[in-house]
């Protein structure tokens, strides 16, 4: 009898590896187009409001303009851990990336820059005439402005549809080292990126439409301010 227990269990746990490898062999090796624009968008304008450059932020404007992105609406959200920020000051923090917010901000920071300045209002009128001329185009990848505490977690359940592709992305403000995570509703992980920079991609294949667990750990000692990406 308990040699018939540990032969089931082992079956079972052999399936369990299978599919996930299967699972993994699925996934795209590098974003598609719309992700990688809207990953670098974020990226430059983190760079730009850490490093006061209103190039960066009117870059990102641009591409932000060329490819636009709808914002992402979890089926739910909710921090993990007991990490605070209490004592952690960041001089420049980054904001929801927003055309208007970082053509107003790269001004600001052009100062009297009359070359820079000429060049963000460049970006400005383009940036309504795409907007205009993308009205009733289907929309990129959604994406989400989150906020993650020092030695903590955040969570986000995103629901993806069985066979089409899934493609989740992070884009953290620089500060400390996020790793991502990806886990399906029975609590099996999906994929992970759990290198040491502060941006990730994952992606895979559902074998099912469900609301999938996708989890961000902040393992620095600051908080972390991050663009969540999905395509």
């Amino acid at each position: 009898m308990k040699r018939a227990v540990f032969l089931l269990t082992v079956f079972f746990c052999v399936s369990a590896v299978q599919a996930q490898e299967v699972e993994k062999k699925d996934r795209a090796q590098d974003p598609s187009p719309a992700v990688s624009a809207a990953k670098l968008a974020a990226e430059l304008a983190g760079y730009g409001y850490r490093n006061k450059s209103a190039l960066s932020l009117a870059n990102a404007a641009q591409i932000i303009a060329q490819h636009p992105f709808r914002e992402l609406t979890p089926e739910k959200s909710e921090s993990e851990g007991s990490g605070s920020a209490a004592g952690a000051v960041k001089e420049n923090e980054t904001p929801e990336l927003e055309f208007d917010r970082l053509i107003a901000d790269a001004r600001t920071l052009a100062g009297g820059d009359k070359s820079m300045l000429a060049l963000v209002d460049q970006v400005a009128k383009s940036g309504a005439a795409e907007a205009e001329a993308s009205k009733g185009r289907k929309a990129g990848p959604a994406a989400v402005s989150r906020r993650v505490e020092a030695q903590s977690s955040y969570v986000d359940y995103v629901t993806f549809v069985k066979g089409e592709l899934a493609e989740v992305a992070i884009s953290g403000d620089g500060d400390t080292d996020l790793d991502l995570y990806v886990y399906d509703e029975n609590g099996n992980l999906i994929d992970s990126d759990a290198d040491y920079t502060d941006d990730c991609y994952v992606s895979f294949l559902p074998k099912w439409t469900g609301a999938f667990k996708i989890l961000v750990k902040n393992r620095g000692h600051v908080y972390n301010r991050y663009v969540l990406l999905v395509n």
